[in-house]
């Protein structure tokens, strides 16, 4: 009983030391998403959308212009504007009107902060939710097809609840930040409207 104690005991000891390096793993990887998600989205649709209109440029000079880029390109845009939408959140880079919280005490611009986070939020949840409606029946009652690229035109579409949905997420972050950050006090406040976290 001894000797299988003394197996156990090891190989229990390697079970928790794996465990550890996947928790650390995950946060690592989980902050790596919340850090560089909307990036990495927003910098591979513009190289996207960059090449489609290069190739396009070229085949028109060469006399034998191609149908589908210009629409590609159209959509890749939309795509990258619903995406940046949710990238502005988390640097908190949209245009605000702050003459309020210039005057009012620190709780007091809590207040208005997290007031115009809600109504925000509020906006983008309505947004996603009108989105994904038009997206269902653009899948299931009343397909359509594009012209150039003959994809479905949900694809396009989707981009309207799927970025809202990720401006939704990073309010609920936002919110949170500024409540935590409010709470430790006046030297860790979350970075005004407009900054560059």
């Amino acid at each position: 009983m001894k000797s299988l104690n003394c197996a156990v005991l090891p190989l229990s000891l390697i079970a928790i030391v794996m465990h550890n390096r996947y928790r650390r793993f995950r946060m690592k990887f989980l902050l790596l998403i919340d850090q560089y998600f909307e990036e990495v989205i927003c910098t591979a649709l513009l190289f996207g959308m960059t090449f489609s209109i290069f190739f396009q440029i070229i085949f028109r000079v060469m006399g034998a212009p191609l149908a589908w880029t210009e629409e590609l390109a159209r959509y890749l845009f939309i795509w990258l504007i619903y995406v940046s939408c949710s990238f502005a959140v988390r640097l908190h880079s949209h245009i605000t009107v702050d003459v309020l919280t210039l005057v009012v005490k620190r709780r007091g611009q809590l207040v208005l902060d997290l007031i115009s986070d809600i109504v925000f939020f509020c906006f983008a949840i309505i947004i996603a939710y009108y989105g994904a409606q038009a997206v269902h029946k653009l899948m299931f009652v009343k397909p359509q097809v594009s012209a150039g690229l003959k994809i479905s035109m949900w694809i396009p579409y989707a981009a309207v609840p799927v970025g809202s949905a990720m401006m939704a997420i990073r309010l609920i972050q936002k919110i949170t930040l500024r409540i935590i950050d409010y709470r430790k006090g006046p030297e860790a406040e979350v970075p005004a409207e407009g900054g560059n976290s």
